[in-house]
């Protein structure tokens, strides 16, 4: 996942203070999560500390822009990130000290998601038992919204987006969707929508901006995969024009007739209408 400026601020400083970081120390909750590329909330990281953990009784770092914390010993592991080659708490430690910063449930569902995430990873960074093992280990602060968000987290989430959208669909009443599940037609893969309701046929996709602004992805993420069927949409005179992506039957309407008050786009036997 591409890195905000903020993120590569934060793992910037990070990385300054390893240079005279102290053997018996390791990044911890929010620059571990940064490590680990844990989606945070927006603005989380702007000009946050550095978070150095220790394991007590072992003096806490000192320092301007950092802020340490003391570990119980025997409740945190302490890993070498494969990439980075930072020395910081392990994925399951990480989460599990989200428990005590994050006040929104659904902020520490999406971390969960994203550690334990299987669907286009080759392994996931923790499993849930692990998570489930790692909470439980003594008294911690944040331990009863652990528990109330372990069972909520699901393996093929994609996006910090897409697990609040779950959420929220949940929250509402409506049941639980499938997450990037295969549509298959004819024996052929022909998408892999973010949220799917299949009995209902209903599939749901989250375009966050980068999907707006990158014109590729635009086209892609909308592309009918039929090619029977076409985007329509009906002139002030009656013509009738025909797209095969709805970006097309969308931007002729814009250019040509920005006050319209009638729209109407069919796709198949389905038709949007606005009137106004």
């Amino acid at each position: 996942m591409p890195r905000g400026a903020a993120e590569a601020a934060h793992l910037l400083r990070a990385r300054q203070y390893a240079e005279r970081m102290a053997p018996h120390e390791a990044f911890s909750h929010l620059t571990a999560a940064a490590i680990w590329d844990v989606p945070l909330p927006p603005g989380v990281l702007r000009d946050a500390p550095v978070h150095v953990c220790v394991e007590g009784p072992r003096r806490l770092p000192r320092c301007a822009g950092v802020r340490g914390h003391e570990l119980v010993a025997g409740r945190a592991r302490f890993v070498v990130d494969p990439l980075t080659g930072l020395r910081v708490t392990d994925p399951a430690t990480t989460w599990a000290t989200r428990g005590a910063i994050l006040r929104s449930e659904r902020d520490l569902v999406a971390a969960g998601d994203a550690v334990v995430r299987t669907w286009r990873m080759p392994r996931p960074l923790a499993t849930l038992d692990d998570l489930a093992i790692t909470i439980e280990r003594g008294r911690r602060v944040g331990i009863r919204s652990l528990r109330a968000a372990l069972p909520r987290l699901r393996t093929r989430a994609a996006s910090r987006p897409e697990s609040h959208l779950r959420l929220a669909l949940l929250d509402a009443g409506l049941p639980e969707p499938l997450l990037n599940q295969p549509v298959v037609v004819d024996d052929r893969v022909v998408a892999t929508p973010d949220l799917v309701y299949s009995e209902a046929r209903v599939a749901i996709e989250y375009e966050g901006e980068h999907h707006l602004l990158d014109a590729e992805q635009w086209a892609y993420d909308i592309e009918l995969t039929n090619p029977a069927r076409r985007f329509q949409a009906f002139t002030q005179r009656g013509e009738l024009k025909t797209w095969r992506e709805l970006a097309g039957a969308v931007g002729f309407i814009q250019e040509t007739c920005p006050d319209c008050r009638n729209v109407m786009i069919a796709v198949g036997t389905w038709t949007f209408n606005r009137t106004e």
